[in-house]
């Protein structure tokens, strides 16, 4: 193959690979931005236990609020061994709940999480919430917000 030939097609080439570039997206751009955002914001309001303070769940569904932390840290990519997770994960496993609302959202925050070692947790609180399930005489009605109707 001539030099003239092969520049022509490497030319041809590069033409198109850089023609073939998708266009910036000022959506995508703010998206990205807005969830960079969201993450600092959960980093810098996480509490010196590790939870995070949710006024109006801490009262009587404490450990909620740091579960839906976690999920939406874990969901927007920051890494498992993060210490931001760490100390999350490690005061949520100090959570025992009696609010199926809590139980539920710290088993999916354990879930999402994928650590061996809270599998028995995970364990434990499926059976309380198939426990916790409201039923009537056509089988299950659904949950109350915590054992019993």
């Amino acid at each position: 193959m001539s030099k003239t030939i092969l520049a022509t097609v490497l030319t041809l080439v590069l033409a198109g690979a850089a023609h073939a570039q998708p266009k910036r997206e000022p959506l995508v751009d703010r998206v990205k931005k807005s969830i960079d955002n969201g993450v600092r914001y959960l980093r810098n309001s996480q509490r010196p236990d590790g939870g995070w303070n949710v006024a109006v769940l801490d009262v009587r569904f404490r450990g909620g609020g740091t579960a839906l932390a976690i999920m939406a840290l874990l969901n927007c990519g920051v890494p498992i061994d993060d210490p931001v997770i760490r100390k999350g994960l490690n005061n949520l496993r100090g959570i025992q709940s009696d609010s199926t609302y809590v139980v539920a959202l710290q088993t999916m925050a354990l879930v999402e999480a994928g650590r061996a070692e809270d599998a028995e947790a995970i364990q434990r609180n499926v059976a309380w919430l198939i426990d916790a399930r409201v039923l009537d005489g056509n089988g299950l009605r659904g949950w109350s917000y915590g054992k019993g109707p």
